[in-house]
């Protein structure tokens, strides 16, 4: 095999941390996307606990 030239082997070297840099940015999209969906639950969550909470204290004030 054919040695390769220091600019051989660092072009290659480049294009193997390109396509990691690649994979990470994938990733890191993906788990953005996770949390953003994560986030709205959360705050549909937060929402209707709120809500109930609201009537919860609604009743009380009622009742007294």
């Amino acid at each position: 095999m054919a040695k390769l030239t220091p600019l051989a082997e660092e072009a290659g070297s480049l294009r193997l941390r390109e396509a990691e840099a690649h994979r990470d940015a994938e990733e890191a999209e993906k788990a953005f996307e996770e949390l953003s969906v994560r986030a709205r639950q959360d705050e549909e969550e937060a929402a209707r606990v709120q809500k109930e909470r609201d009537k919860l204290l609604q009743r009380d004030v009622e009742a007294r």
